[in-house]
This record gives C-alpha cells, sequence and structure tokens, in this order.
C-alpha cells in the first residue's frame, strides 16, 4: 500500500486544502477508518459514515450528544482520533517501511484540518493536531522544514491550551521527545538541538 506523502525540492510537503487532501486519499482513507480504527469490525455503512464526515465540505449531521476530544467539536476531532490509531507505531515501530507507512497515514489524517483556522478557534485541538504532526515529522527524512513550522505553530498555541503537560507537552518536553525518536546524525536532530522553544 502506498500511503507516500509527496515531496517538493525544499523538502516541505505540497499545500493541499484540506479538501484537495481528502479526495486525494480517500482510498486511504477509507483504509484508515476501516483497518486502523475499526479493526475491520464494522459494517460497510458506518465506514462510509465516517468517511463522509472526514470531508471538510461536508454537511452530514453528528450527534449533538457526542462530543470530541476533552469536550470539544466532534467533527474536528475526528481526523486527530484518526492520527491517533498510528500513534503506536510512528512512536515504537522499528521496521522502518511500516513505521514511515503510519508516519503518512497520520499526516494524511491530520491534512483535513485548517490548522491555522484550529487554532484561533480551539488551542487544545490544534496543539493536539499539532503534537502529533510534530510526532510524525521528525521521522520522515528531508523533512525538517516542515518540522520546523509545525513547532512554530505549537509554540503559539501551546500557551493559550487549557490541557496538563501529560497530555500536551510543553515545547521544551515535546522536544526532548523528539530527540529520542531520531538517530543523532538525522537533520531533524541537528536542527532539534539548535532549537530553542520560546515558551
Amino acid at each position: 500500500m502506498n500511503t507516500q506523502v509527496p515531496e517538493t525540492a525544499e523538502g516541505t510537503t505540497p499545500a493541499l486544502t484540506p479538501k484537495q487532501s481528502y479526495e486525494r486519499n480517500r482510498a486511504i482513507l477509507r483504509n484508515i477508518i476501516e483497518v486502523d480504527h475499526f479493526s475491520n469490525a464494522m459494517p460497510t455503512s458506518i465506514v462510509d459514515l465516517w468517511l463522509t464526515a472526514l470531508d471538510p465540505e461536508s454537511n452530514i449531521h453528528l450527534p449533538p450528544d457526542v462530543k470530541g476530544f476533552y469536550g470539544s467539536d466532534l467533527r474536528a476531532s475526528i481526523p486527530i482520533e484518526l492520527a491517533h490509531d498510528s500513534y503506536k507505531y510512528v512512536m515504537h515501530e522499528s521496521n522502518r517501511a511500516k513505521a514511515i507507512e503510519y508516519v503518512n497515514r497520520m499526516l494524511i489524517a491530520l491534512s483535513l484540518l485548517d490548522i491555522d483556522a484550529l487554532m484561533t478557534k480551539d488551542a487544545n485541538l490544534a496543539g493536539l493536531a499539532l503534537w502529533h504532526k510534530a510526532l510524525a515529522q521528525v521521522r520522515l527524512p528531508d523533512r525538517t522544514l516542515d518540522l520546523a513550522k509545525t513547532l512554530e505553530q505549537y509554540e503559539i498555541v501551546r500557551p493559550l491550551a487549557s490541557l496538563s503537560d501529560a497530555k500536551l507537552p510543553q515545547p521544551e518536553r515535546l522536544k526532548v521527545r523528539l530527540l529520542t525518536m531520531v538517530d543523532n546524525d538525522h537533520e531533524a536532530a541537528k536542527w532539534l538541538r539548535t532549537w530553542e522553544p520560546k515558551v
């Protein structure tokens, strides 16, 4: 299964809109929902509903009494929840090919979010999305510019979030965590050692 995120000459991912990413990655998103999230235990009709709900332009009604992460917006929480399904592979998988597959699945799920808009609307959700994004980006080669941008956004939003350090690490603790995920000679590790979080 090819879930490779395209790369530009500058080592950054193309600036797709959430809708463009959704259309390009529908098959992968369906597989994430069906396999990673529901472990092939849900009927096609449920998977279809989730896939429709992921569409950034969808008007499908979601259950009003069901909240997202920490009481937040359900629609914005779903991509983060699907991204988190890849967490154990991103963090602990020793097989590089398999780890990169799940890194890209995590990034595809998060690409459905308008991070800039989310930063002004819900600092907790934006922080969770950016935290997952950084964990994924640090494992990819030649994506240091992407990681730097993500951490710049994280520095802005983290002081506005109400979650504890255990649930959403402060930038300095995130830096330490990221450094444990890459070899010392990795390009991202070299950049992280020079990064001095502002908060």
